[in-house]
């Protein structure tokens, strides 16, 4: 019996562990996937202004190139809610011991609902790419800014209650912090004009490609969880 139990609880130890590598494999892969399209629709929306600016393209509808890249960002934005939800699930599936469960599941209850706050922006970012009305600015302030600390609060809420069960995925919510008012604020205020100090006025938009690189390094951070991983599972076996 004792011998059934034991190989019981490998097979349930292997499942797991398999199920938390294709999770996270599948989470960093998002992330990355998002951050290229995001930077896509960055260069795309900067084309556009910038024409705009020159007077280029006359007799072509502006919001046609404005709903293109609001539908870019829609897509970058869906990418992420997937990537958090595999990410929120793959952490859940670590093999952990039983004094981590509550602290583990709790958060993924945050992830999830950070999730669900990026998925209504992504719904926003999408209406404008069907209608081209940016929608956003038209809502009300409060409910956004209730969605912008919702996601704020759940990003530092995870980051502490993973850390003692995965270090990447720690470090995964704290990049997706870039993604919040408050990565806008300190890429905006901090890191851009430190950065343009080095590289002048002519520097790409810098704002959002530290916004973007927040997100490709949440991808990043989840390939090390599974490289994590994979030398626990090659020490155990």
């Amino acid at each position: 019996m004792s011998a059934i139990n034991d190989s019981s609880r490998v097979t349930r130890s292997v499942g797991f562990r398999t199920s938390s590598f294709t999770l996270l494999i599948g989470a960093a892969l998002l992330f990355l996937a998002s951050a290229v399209i995001q930077q896509r629709a960055s260069i795309q929306g900067w084309e556009v202004f910038n024409g705009e600016l020159s007077g280029d393209g006359p007799g072509v509808d502006p919001q046609d190139p404005f709903a293109a890249t609001a539908r870019l960002y829609s897509v970058a934005n869906w990418l992420k809610v997937l990537g958090m939800l595999a990410m929120a699930a793959g952490v859940l599936a670590l093999p952990r011991v039983a004094q981590k469960r509550k602290a583990v599941v709790a958060g993924s209850v945050a992830v999830v609902l950070v999730a669900v706050s990026f998925g209504i922006h992504a719904m926003l970012a999408g209406d404008q790419g069907s209608t081209g009305i940016q929608t956003l600015m038209m809502d009300p302030a409060l409910p956004v800014r209730m969605m912008f600390l919702l996601s704020l609060v759940g990003l530092v809420a995870a980051a502490i209650w993973w850390r003692g069960s995965s270090l990447p995925a720690m470090i995964g919510c704290l990049c997706l912090l870039g993604s919040t008012v408050l990565g806008d604020f300190v890429a905006s205020i901090v890191i851009t004009p430190l950065l343009y100090m080095f590289a002048g006025d002519g520097f790409f938009p810098v704002t959002e490609m530290v916004l973007i690189a927040t997100t490709a390094a949440a991808g990043i951070s989840m390939l090390f969880a599974v490289g994590s991983q994979v030398r626990r599972a090659s020490r155990t076996d």
